[in-house]
């Protein structure tokens, strides 16, 4: 069965609240927190180390086969996720990517403007 979870960055705490601890939530705090664009789903894709990558994700890409690395922001537009850099990229040999973790526009707000 497909894992499907969510999470909520939380203003007043700065922290990310995640579905799986949300006893005391309610379905007008979700609602609120989707109109406000804090709330994220679980994209399926996994990073280098098997953590879970959301909507919202900064990742660190490294294309095996053009032998690239960028940066790039998980979306979900046009029905799908999508890594997005300068421009909406639709990537669909994920296969070839190798992604690590790197943030996230909240806690990380403007990583992806930064150069190494």
């Amino acid at each position: 069965m497909k894992n499907f979870s969510m999470r909520i960055w939380n203003e007043n705490e700065e922290i990310m609240s995640y579905s799986s601890d949300w006893m005391d939530m309610t379905w007008n705090d979700i609602k609120t927190a989707q109109d406000e664009g804090r709330l994220m789903i679980v994209s399926g894709l996994l990073a280098n180390d098997a953590t879970p990558l959301y909507e919202g994700d900064y990742v660190k890409v490294y294309n095996t086969f053009k032998e690239e690395e960028f940066k790039a922001e998980v979306v979900f537009k046009r029905g799908q996720f999508m890594l997005q850099t300068a421009e909406l990229t639709n990537h669909s040999r994920w296969i070839n990517y190798r992604m690590d973790l790197i943030g996230n526009k909240f806690n990380n707000a403007g990583l992806l403007l930064k150069d190494d």
